[in-house]
């Protein structure tokens, strides 16, 4: 899909900026009452990211490969159908953000491992810092890399609300 596609670039730092995706909101105990919010309770929010930074750690333990992720995204906001005091709750609206993309993120990688496919390019990790353990398992590297952990580190950075105040 489109917003698989653009959380592939993301993660092989490919992506042209900004890379737009709507989140779905949970409910959240600072959001202020709105005749506008969503009937259905489901609000969501809509982020530009403008630039993204991946760093990439390779690990083997316990017979498998360990990946940590650490994604700084430096984000802009385009659309909220909520309302919230910005200023107050920038802090906790950044890590709400980043947790649902930590979600969705890992859930789609979770996709790709079960089919057994590599195109983010993590075997090039393997091979670069644990040769000894990729060496062993080059030739079953898909069947490998289904087994590995991959842990994903979202740094959310809000540098602009939008216009609305």
């Amino acid at each position: 899909s489109r917003r698989e596609s653009s959380l592939l670039l993301l993660l092989q730092q490919e992506a042209k900026p900004p890379v737009v995706l709507t989140v779905r909101m949970p409910s959240l105990p600072f959001k202020r009452p709105n005749r506008l919010q969503n009937v259905k309770g489901s609000d969501f929010i809509t982020i530009n990211i403008n630039n993204s930074k991946r760093n990439i750690k390779t690990r083997y333990k316990n017979n498998r490969f360990v990946f940590d992720i650490k994604m700084n995204l430096n984000v802009t906001l385009a659309e909220r159908t909520f309302d919230m005091n910005m200023e107050k709750e920038k802090d906790r609206l950044s890590a709400i953000i980043a947790e649902q993309f930590k979600k969705e993120v890992t859930a789609f990688v979770e996709k790709v491992k079960k089919e057994k496919l590599d195109p983010f390019g993590f075997g090039w990790y393997a091979r670069a810092y644990q040769y000894e353990h990729w060496e062993k398992n080059k030739d079953r590297w898909p069947d490998e890399f289904a087994k590995a952990t991959v842990n994903i580190t979202p740094n959310i950075k809000i540098s602009s609300y939008g216009v609305i105040k």
